[in-house]
């Protein structure tokens, strides 16, 4: 049966497990404010499996928020779209939205400088190794250390 679902969609179904598990001392049950730390957990993994990936992000002033999440092939997928009242937690379809901004590679441009809402955001991924570490490696099935060096070099600068 796994045969039948893509790596790709398996390996969301895992993160989006996998942050719940990490964070749910931290995040409400429908994962507000857990998009940005859930997509770059999602993107690494993508990459750790040489899945081509983009994390993309958007924002509505007139509704006063921001959100990323991550594409495969110009297909959204989306870990935490659970806050906007979706029931799955790997979403597959979009939500009516346009990427401000796509980067395929260093997440820290889009998270990190796109705005100041970003960079000061508490659940920014330089600030919250402490969940992305032991999220990654549950996805991975890989040691500590060697998740946190794929969180380093995913997230570069600003990375302690």
């Amino acid at each position: 049966m796994s045969e039948l679902i893509p790596e790709w969609h398996r390996l969301a179904a895992s993160a989006a497990l996998a942050i719940r598990r990490h964070g749910r001392d931290h995040f409400p049950e429908n994962m507000r404010g857990a998009c940005c730390i859930a997509s770059v957990l999602l993107a690494i993994a993508y990459e750790a499996r040489g899945i081509q990936c983009a994390v993309a992000q958007t924002k509505s002033r007139k509704h006063n928020y921001e959100h990323a999440w991550v594409e495969v092939d110009g297909q959204p997928v989306d870990i935490t779209a659970t806050q906007f009242g979706f029931h799955e937690f790997v979403r597959l379809t979009p939500i009516s939205r346009k990427p401000a901004r796509r980067d395929s590679r260093r997440v820290s441009q889009i998270l990190h400088t796109s705005s100041l809402g970003w960079r000061l955001h508490p659940w920014a991924p330089h600030r919250r190794f402490d969940l992305l570490v032991p999220a990654l490696a549950d996805v991975l099935q890989i040691g500590p250390a060697e998740a946190l060096c794929r969180v380093r070099a995913f997230v570069g600068p600003g990375a302690p």
